[in-house]
């Protein structure tokens, strides 16, 4: 799963129907960057990329 900016996450927040804080625990991120990331749709770059890109292909595959 490749996920270029905030917005694809949080469509997949919503499919999953995960908080923002769940998220970000589950992470390893804090619950601003998420907040923020969201609010201001930025790019996902580095380790937050792969580290969102992780947990979101791990709970999509318990969903299914």
């Amino acid at each position: 799963m490749k996920l270029d900016n905030w917005h694809d996450v949080a469509a997949r927040l919503d499919d999953l129907d995960i908080s923002r804080a769940e998220l970000a625990r589950r992470c390893g991120l804090s619950e601003s960057t998420v907040v923020k990331g969201l609010r201001d749709n930025r790019k996902l770059q580095g380790a937050t990329r792969r580290a969102v890109e992780a947990v979101l292909h791990k709970l999509m595959g318990a969903a299914a």
